[in-house]
């Protein structure tokens, strides 16, 4: 399940990075609730930065395609805010 078509990706992908948690990838057990959206200025900081951090959003998984997950008002939902220091636990598909 971890190849999934660019054009099945229903989000911006200039602006965002399709990620998953580096475990589940490795296990190859990722599900449809181990896909995640960074901001790409996220995932390209300087991971050295010990103040740093970076927003991992919510994604859905229909019918084989990807987009962020909005709330009813059409704002993405924020999974949570991690220290940079765990942009090593995800790899990027």
């Amino acid at each position: 399940m971890t190849h999934i078509p660019l054009s099945d990706r229903l989000y911006d992908r200039q602006n965002y990075v399709l990620i998953v948690p580096l475990s589940h990838y490795q296990n190859n057990n990722i599900g449809c609730n181990s896909y995640f959206l960074i901001p790409k200025e996220d995932w390209l900081q300087n991971r050295d930065n010990p103040e740093g951090e970076f927003h991992l959003y919510l994604t859905t998984y229909e019918e084989g395609k990807i987009s962020l997950l909005l709330d009813s008002q059409g704002e993405r939902q924020l999974w949570k805010i991690q220290p940079v220091a765990e942009l090593n636990s995800y790899i990027a598909i």
